[in-house]
């Protein structure tokens, strides 16, 4: 069963090791829900994460935690996850101050940043335009898994 796991996500991980390259700051993932490890992209980012997004998960099980941020290290250089449920537009809030944490580890080499939004509750907000209008210093593209 594990090796049947393992094949059925070998694609995506694949693919999600391909686009982080060393311009690679870090990854924004919008979620309707908390962290739990049915949401998708939790198998791939627990691999990117050395397994700190499953221990995460774990301690927490029962808190409801809305905003997650974690660090790891891709190509010699700290790598950022930054996880937000999404309710309302106001809830960006707490990703833009992520962000303000992750300014440190950003240069101009290291300013490529991956959203992937899988939270039906931004439907009217394009995250995207919103954070290039708010951080034009940076690059950020869709994820998708």
């Amino acid at each position: 069963m594990l090796q049947k796991m393992k094949s059925m996500h070998k694609g995506p991980i694949d693919h999600l090791s391909k686009l982080i390259t060393p311009k690679t700051a870090g990854i924004i993932w919008l979620t309707d829900s908390p962290l739990k490890s049915t949401l998708t992209g939790v198998y791939e980012f627990n691999y990117l994460t050395n397994g700190l997004l499953t221990k995460s998960i774990q301690n927490t099980e029962n808190e409801q935690k809305r905003s997650n941020y974690f660090l790891t290290e891709s190509f010699g250089s700290p790598l950022f996850l930054s996880h937000q449920v999404i309710d309302k537009a106001e809830d960006l809030k707490s990703v833009y101050n992520q962000l303000d944490i992750s300014k440190s580890i950003m240069s101009e080499e290291r300013n490529l940043i991956y959203l992937l939004n899988k939270s039906l509750n931004s439907k009217n907000i394009n995250v995207l335009k919103e954070l290039i209008k708010r951080y034009a210093h940076l690059n950020f593209e869709h994820l998708n898994l």
